[in-house]
């Protein structure tokens, strides 16, 4: 990962979740990579008043990313609710890529 790049951003942006994806499936040898990153709450300290996420899957074997996207949350989600919203999105678009 882009060290200056993660520093830059608090590691979260869809650069990242791309850089985590790929470089998952370069550590573990594996043929698929998937990664998250984002808010899963508000966070005054770095101006986010909206939950979100940026999500990345990367096939080795093809040598490109299947999908990428950010996913908006709302004020009213908790941050487990959030985080639920989130894999939830992430198992529908691995169901609709892969089978």
């Amino acid at each position: 990962m882009d060290r200056a790049e993660a520093e830059d951003c608090n590691c979260i942006s869809q650069s990242i979740a791309d850089q985590m994806a790929k470089g998952a499936c370069e550590l573990f040898h594996a043929d698929i990579g998937f990664a998250t990153t984002g808010y899963a709450q508000a966070s005054q300290e770095y101006k986010v008043a909206i939950p979100f996420a940026y999500i990345s899957c990367y096939d080795r074997n093809r040598g490109l990313f299947v999908f990428q996207e950010k996913i908006t949350g709302t004020d009213q989600f908790s941050r487990i609710a959030m985080q639920e919203f989130v894999m939830k999105k992430v198992i529908n678009l691995i169901q609709s890529s892969f089978l």
